[in-house]
């Protein structure tokens, strides 16, 4: 009887023990994993964070080879901008978007105002211009790798049970990037209150 008590005692440590190692190792895969996709989405950020960095200090130099007064919106949105620029250095958010998106709607007012087509070639500010476009581009491609990177980093942290993992190791989930440069975009504040499709039309309360 005995022997069959220690036997059994032995069988439940051993599972218990099994279970443990199996949960440590299962936590140190997730964290790496989670260290891994943390580090691409992050690297994107920076690379895109530095791309509004260019674009802020280009549309300053537009403004200072036209006419400021004309363009007073921006320069007050490029001047709020600057002022809290600094807070976004790690890593995206809603209010940083909203920034993005106020420069840009009065970027497209500018396009429409000084076609490049229609802007003599020897000036400053069609060179601008045309760095601005180009600038575009790059952005609008780096926007689409960094939210591509975001989901996938966003879709592991959801998984069960990596989450638990991800909150005890302080990881936490990213913001996306909701608009395109050189584009008309929805307001992102007004975009991320509407209801998802499922919920319009229905009781939610």
């Amino acid at each position: 009887m005995k022997k069959t008590f220690k036997y059994v005692f032995i069988i439940i440590v051993s599972i218990i023990v099994i279970i443990f190692l199996s949960i440590h190792f299962y936590k140190n895969v997730v964290v790496e994993n989670l260290t891994n996709k943390n580090k691409i989405a992050t690297e994107k950020w920076s690379e895109l964070y530095n791309y509004s960095n260019d674009r802020q200090k280009l549309l300053e130099n537009f403004l200072d080879s036209t006419n400021k007064d004309a363009n007073d919106t921006l320069e007050n949105v490029l001047h709020k901008n600057k002022e809290k620029y600094k807070l976004y250095t790690e890593s995206c958010s809603i209010q940083f978007v909203k920034l993005q998106y106020d420069i840009n709607k009065e970027y497209l007012k500018i396009l429409s105002n000084h076609s490049v087509d229609s802007t003599s070639n020897q000036t400053i500010a069609y060179k601008i211009l045309q760095e601005l476009k180009e600038l575009d581009i790059k952005s609008n491609n780096v926007i689409a790798e960094y939210n591509e990177a975001t989901l996938d980093y966003n879709k592991y942290i959801s998984i069960f049970p990596n989450f638990y993992f991800a909150k005890s190791g302080g990881f936490h989930k990213k913001k996306y990037f909701t608009i395109k440069y050189g584009v008309k975009n929805d307001d992102p504040i007004v975009k991320s209150k509407e209801l998802p499709a499922w919920a319009k039309d229905q009781d939610t309360l």
